[in-house]
């Protein structure tokens, strides 16, 4: 009498397509967890970077002669000239977008603004007022877009 122990070729069939569905639900979830992150990640970003300029802004109040933005600006400088100084080469922000993994996140007119703070600024207008502007987009299109500006006089 033969006393064969195992698996048979239909039970092992069941667990591979058992384990193929689980993995495909998985795959699914975890694009959405990802995109989600990543959504997160930027409006983090974008909320950081305005809460970065308006501290460093207020102390101007404090001293007006100051220099701020890490000496990218001074006080009496115009949002244009700021938003220069947070763009350019020697930029405060070392965040990276969380889109494309390793460009900066903040320019002036990125070519993918999927993820990426726009930031621009006004010249100053007869009253001595300019201001920046703060645009991060979350998806392709330009709807999902959150903005903020912070008015400097």
């Amino acid at each position: 009498m033969k006393n064969n122990k195992g698996f048979t070729l239909i039970e092992l069939l069941v667990v591979v397509a058992i384990i193929g569905a689980l993995a495909a639900v998985g795959v699914v979830a975890y694009n959405g967890y990802t995109a989600a992150a990543k959504k997160n990640a930027s409006k983090a970003i974008h909320a950081n970077a305005v809460k970065y300029v308006s501290a460093e802004l207020a102390k101007c109040n404090l001293d007006p002669d100051s220099t701020i933005l890490g000496g990218a600006a001074s006080c009496g400088n115009d949002a244009a000239t700021i938003a220069n100084g947070l763009t350019g080469g020697n930029t405060p922000f070392q965040d990276k977008d969380p889109f494309d993994s390793g460009n900066a996140i903040v320019g002036t007119a990125p070519t993918d603004p999927e993820g990426n703070v726009v930031i621009t600024g006004t010249a100053e207008d007869a009253d001595g007022k300019s201001t920046l502007t703060f645009a991060t987009q979350f998806s392709k299109s330009s709807s999902d877009t959150l903005t903020n500006t912070i008015d400097i006089e």
